[in-house]
């Protein structure tokens, strides 16, 4: 009987310490998204929205913002050459 009641306190705390988990991931996504909705008003001008910094590591940032770089310099190449 005290294995049963301790299987079942364990899971209870497992499942207790997931939805903790689960309703800090929501939070967070709805922060993005607010600060998301803010950038969209207006901030545009200054880079990516606040969630891609946030959702990125600093690798994937740069690797991103790089192919984005060359990209436009191969677009600016080839306009000039029409």
């Amino acid at each position: 009987m005290k294995n049963q009641s301790n299987i079942l306190r364990n899971c209870i705390k497992k499942c207790n310490d997931l939805s903790k988990e689960v309703i800090q991931e929501i939070k967070f996504r709805r922060k993005l998204k607010k600060m998301d909705s803010v950038w969209d008003m207006g901030f545009k001008c200054f880079g990516l929205p606040p969630s891609f910094y946030y959702t990125h590591t600093k690798e994937e940032i740069e690797l991103f913002l790089n192919e984005l770089r060359e990209e436009f310099m191969n677009d600016d190449i080839t306009k000039d050459k029409k």
